[in-house]
């Protein structure tokens, strides 16, 4: 059961949701994190995640590198999600059947495909023979024999049960498949399957866990598991044992990755229980309890915020209870004269009836339920009047002045959701879920006749409502919400107020639903639009019969287009109009994922600093361990290496490299306990610790810290005054033994990293230790710790790798016949990162030999300009140089570096005057992050100038063969859906990206007349099996641009013209 309030604005609102406000940052937070996007990675449970930006990866189970050895530093990726050989011929088969026009998707986590989408007039067969008339249910799974294997399954037939199963008029048929592991079913792990009416498959869309193991056998009890779900909502709501009630737990596995949650990729045996409260009906909990550990890893309260009516009023009083006094009007009853009573009558009709005469939908649960509605509803825990509206699962309940058509639509719309996708109301699931309900709320509005429907207030929600409306579809940022997914507005923070932003998040679904409708520019896409009859058919096909419970936007995009292919030819709906709903997916960019959920990374030198370690430890060698545990109050709860541990077949693993960490446990009994150094590092100047580390502690009562001794261990200081990066999140309550300090508390996403400045310590012995303190209840999974190192940071004599882009502007004089006089600007950067106090020469190369013309040196930011620059003849070629020893531009070799491509030739003044002058400005990248690993096909996009007239082209650089490749121009648009690179470009290579902008629409006949990315990008690229290896250019992939090496200036250390 789920339930949803009206409103996440509310919730500061009015001080009932300002107190439960309090009470949720005390819960024992989500599943323990990982972010799906390209700049947090995790590694598979005893998998590798090490890379580095340069220089040598230390192996598994290798010493590291000794005291005083320059090493390079790893970066945590993700091992890239590739296709085995047999799945992409699999791949290529369902291509070759589909006539080419299958569309197909990839999970950015599991690698494996999560949508593939056929044109139902060429659908796909299986290879398996079927009798005519065979159910839909053999056809799907007769497909998964034969390509189930590509969604990540072994066995179709053991892994997958049946849900539900839906035929409809015009012959096409859903399956619902659940997976299951041992019959253990999986959280999110499902599968829909259409058939059409010829036995062939149109779509097959979900996230399954591939090669899940069998669960093992419990070691917390049922009723054990149940205890401490009823102990963890009774203290995260402040309410007793006695008030609560619990489910019969259930067996599940748990995978955050399949949610998009916060979590690490860790498939874990849980026990699934849903608590209720007696006398709140806003509460209501699913908890999950892991089975082998007995850590609460996942927690939130799915409250979402038939002509059958049954209307009860409960005159504001809170004792009523739900659903209250009444009946006070049931089906075909009159107006009773009470306003709010009546109004809930009308509008709960106005609901029922869209969804029949539009949908043939008897009803929320499609088969007659009864539609009952409280008016006048006060909680018993928050003040009356109660200011907000819910869905509960079983009905609807407003407080007094929030019965509105809109509203109304909104909540009960959760209702049809609850009995269709039953998307969790949780993360982007649940602002799904919201969205849906705000989008088909709002088409009622704009159809029932009632309420106020003047012009003004047409695409807000909650117009009609006492306090004003609360949110925008046509422009959601006006309201705090995100219009696209790379939006500024997203939010990813608001996990103890709003299930991961369930609220905020909906406005890119709404963005989307208002786009659809009505059309218009945005986002450098233009929409014409649909009109609401088609666009509400598209949506109402995508939410019925294609999202699965853990559907990301991701999903709902691949959802909206197959939606629209499989209704073309009926209420109207044309292809013309799947290339419109194409045109909106691009425009709120619903196949990325947000970039703002990612937690900073902690920087362990400067861009242009090269690492010395002063002390390293990978924990690759635990039977030489530098480290030992200790105990202060309680039981050991230290572990190094991770296993074994006191819990029997639950495993810790998860490293940032190799196979080792440290695991300190989050122990539901009072503890305090460390992990030390065994013996002391004598620190030079200018020392820092840097470390890995995840955490899942119950959020303000359990924590950890960081302590250091300066005496061998007899007395011991706290380190959170030195942390530069990455320091304490909170502060511990309770009788936690560390209460009322500073620690790590809650939860991150991902694997992060923590810097700390030792400069104050140099020149004394120290050691330094990790500190877990917990109070007497609630589980968490702990501390992760991997990669600490003492260190310093050491500038190098050279840049190689480095890249400057130029931005120049040539000047005549005012002479019969001018001579162009050059000024150059730009901004040096080091893997992604300002490069400062460097000395660049400008030099002119005749052929022979190299001549100094200028010098300047780099700015904090990296910028520099050539102030003085002689006057320059045309048609000669001039170089930047990096100089790091003085203005000589010839100082030997490892000192000297030019960047390839940065050719700058002199023009004539009649040249100059056909384009004009150009300076631009900056051009930041947005995505992929710099360091990212991208599977292709994958979206690239950058931030607008704002400059009318602007043309942009996106520029890739293969650095082994020097080669230059670029897309054809994209007038203002600031994205690109990357389908493949040029024939010979490898997959798993390193690319160098970036952006040119052009004034006009010939850019290549005015050479001079552009201007380059400050900056540029770096990513490692991989070949899905729907990528486009070796296209020519088109909108989707990239031609050779040989061209452009005469401007770019790609990072290479020189060998050349001297």
């Amino acid at each position: 059961m789920r339930q949803c309030s009206l409103a996440g604005k509310l919730l500061i609102r009015h001080r009932h949701f300002g107190r439960r406000y309090l009470m949720a940052m005390r819960r024992v937070v989500a599943a323990f994190t990982l972010l799906i996007t390209i700049l947090l990675v995790v590694a598979p449970p005893g998998g590798t995640l090490s890379n580095v930006a340069q220089g040598t990866v230390v192996a598994p189970g290798a010493p590291g590198p000794v005291a005083g050895t320059p090493v390079a530093v790893p970066t945590q990726q993700p091992a890239p999600p590739v296709l085995s050989a047999a799945q992409q011929t699999l791949v290529q088969q369902l291509k070759t059947q589909a006539g080419g026009r299958l569309r197909i998707s990839f999970h950015a986590v599991t690698g494996q495909v999560r949508f593939l989408g056929a044109d139902p007039a060429q659908p796909i067969k299986g290879s398996q023979p079927l009798l005519p008339g065979a159910a839909p249910e053999t056809v799907a799974r007769a497909f998964l024999a034969d390509y189930g294997s590509v969604f990540g399954l072994t066995d179709q037939g053991r892994e997958l049960t049946v849900m539900r199963s839906e035929s409809l008029s015009d012959g096409r048929s859903f399956v619902h498949f659940q997976q299951t592991v041992g019959n253990v079913p999986v959280m999110g792990g499902e599968l829909i399957v259409q058939v059409g009416s010829g036995q062939g498959i149109i779509s097959a869309n979900g996230e399954l866990l591939p090669h899940a193991k069998a669960a093992a056998t419990p070691r917390i009890a049922a009723g054990d598991a149940r205890s401490r779900a009823l102990q963890a909502v009774a203290k995260a709501d402040g309410l007793a044992l006695t008030d609560l009630s619990a489910s019969e737990p259930a067996l599940w596995i748990y995978d955050p990755a399949l949610l998009g949650a916060p979590g690490a990729q860790l498939a874990q045996l849980v026990w699934r229980v849903e608590v209720r409260a007696a006398s709140r009906s806003d509460v209501d909990e699913l908890v999950l309890v892991d089975a082998l550990h007995g850590g609460v890893t996942l927690h939130f309260n799915q409250v979402e915020t038939s002509l059958d009516r049954r209307i009860y009023d409960n005159v504001n009083d809170p004792s009523a209870g739900l659903p209250g006094k009444g009946p006070v009007r049931t089906e075909g009853q009159g107006a009773t004269g009470i306003a709010e009573v009546d109004k809930a009558y009308d509008y709960a009709g106005d609901v029922y009836n869209y969804y029949q005469n539009n949908f043939g939908r008897d009803s929320l649960d499609g088969m007659g339920m009864p539609m009952i509605v409280t008016v006048r509803y006060c909680d018993p825990s928050s003040s009356c009047p109660y200011a907000n509206a819910f869905w509960n699962g079983q009905q609807m309940a407003f407080g007094q002045g929030f019965v509105t058509d809109d509203v109304m639509g909104h909540e009960m719309t959760h209702g049809v959701t609850d009995h269709e996708s039953h998307l969790f109301y949780y993360m982007q699931s649940g602002a799904i879920n919201e969205s849906l309900s705000d989008i088909f709320g709002e088409f009622i509005d704009q159809t029932n006749g009632r309420g106020n429907d003047d012009p003004s207030v047409k695409w807000l929600i909650g117009e009609d409502l006492p306090i004003g409306a609360i949110r925008s579809m046509s422009n959601p940022p006006l309201y705090g919400q995100p219009d696209r997914m790379t939006s500024s507005y997203w939010d990813c923070a608001d996990w103890a107020t709003d299930n991961g932003g369930v609220h905020n998040n909906s406005g890119v679904g709404n963005k989307a639903a208002y786009l659809m409708v009505e059309g218009g520019t945005f986002n450098g896409h233009t929409v014409t639009g649909l009109g609401l009859t088609k666009t509400a058919k598209i949506w109402y096909e995508a939410a019925t019969n294609l999202l699965t419970s853990g559907a990301d936007y991701s999903d709902l995009s691949d959802s909206l287009i197959q939606a629209c292919t499989d209704l073309v030819g009926t209420s109207g709906i044309t292809s013309a109009d799947c290339t419109q709903v194409e045109n909106v997916v691009a425009a709120t960019e619903m196949n990325q994922q947000p970039l703002l959920c990612a937690e900073p990374e902690a920087p362990v030198c400067s861009a242009i600093q090269t690492v010395n370690n002063v002390w390293f430890d990978n924990l690759e060698d635990p039977a030489n361990s530098q480290w030992t545990v200790g105990t202060l109050a309680g039981s050991n709860i230290w572990f190094y290496p991770q296993n074994p541990n006191p819990y029997s077949d639950w495993d810790p693993t998860y490293a940032t490299s190799g196979v080792y960490n440290m695991w300190g446990d989050d122990a539901g009994i009072t503890t305090d306990g460390y992990i030390a150094m065994k013996t002391g590092v004598t620190l030079p100047a200018n020392a820092y610790l840097h470390f890995n580390h995840a955490y899942l502690f119950e959020q303000g009562y359990d924590g950890g810290v960081v302590e250091y001794s300066l005496d061998g261990s007899s007395t011991w200081q706290d380190a959170g005054n030195l942390f530069t990066d990455g320091g304490y999140t909170g502060t511990l309550g309770g009788v936690s033994p560390l209460a009322g300090r500073r620690a790590f508390t809650g939860y991150t996403y991902g694997y992060v990293s923590s810097r700390l400045n030792l400069s104050s310590l140099a020149g004394h012995s120290v050691r330094f230790r990790f500190r877990i303190s917990t109070d007497s209840s609630i589980d968490g999974w702990g501390w992760f710790i991997d990669d600490v190192r003492i260190y310093t940071c050491e500038t190098p004599a050279g840049l190689p790798g480095a890249f400057l882009p130029l931005v120049m502007r040539v000047v005549p004089t005012p002479t019969p016949t001018p001579t162009p006089r050059l000024g150059i600007n730009g901004r040096l950067t080091y893997h992604g990162s300002a490069a400062s106090g460097l000395k660049l020469s400008l030099v002119r190369y005749d052929g022979a030999n190299t001549y100094l013309v200028a010098a300047t040196v780099t700015g904090s930011d990296g910028r520099y300009n050539f102030a003085g620059v002689p006057s320059l003849p045309a048609g000669q070629e001039y170089y930047v140089e990096y100089d790091n020893t003085s203005s000589n531009p010839n100082p030997g070799p490892g000192y000297l570096y030019s960047w390839y491509g940065n050719r700058i030739t002199t023009y004539t003044a009649g040249a100059t005057a056909a384009g004009g002058d150009f300076d631009v400005a900056d051009i930041p990248l947005v995505s992929p992050a710099y360091g990212a690993y991208v599977t292709l096909p994958a979206w690239f996009s950058w931030t607008s100038r704002g400059i009318s007239g602007d043309n942009y082209r996106l520029f890739f650089y293969y650095p082994a063969g020097y080669s230059v490749a670029a897309s054809n121009y994209l007038g203002g648009s600031t994205s690109f859906y990357l389908g493949g690179l040029p024939a010979g470009w490898p997959s798993g290579s390193g690319y160098f990206w970036w952006v040119d902008v052009f004034r006009g629409s010939n850019p290549d006949s005015t050479p001079y007349n552009y201007g380059t990315s400050y900056g540029t990008g770096w990513v490692t690229i991989y070949y899905s099996a729907g990528a486009l290896q070796g296209a020519s250019a088109s909108g989707s992939s990239l031609a050779p641009a040989p061209r452009e090496l005469e401007r770019m200036g790609i990072g290479r250390a020189a060998s050349a013209p001297h």
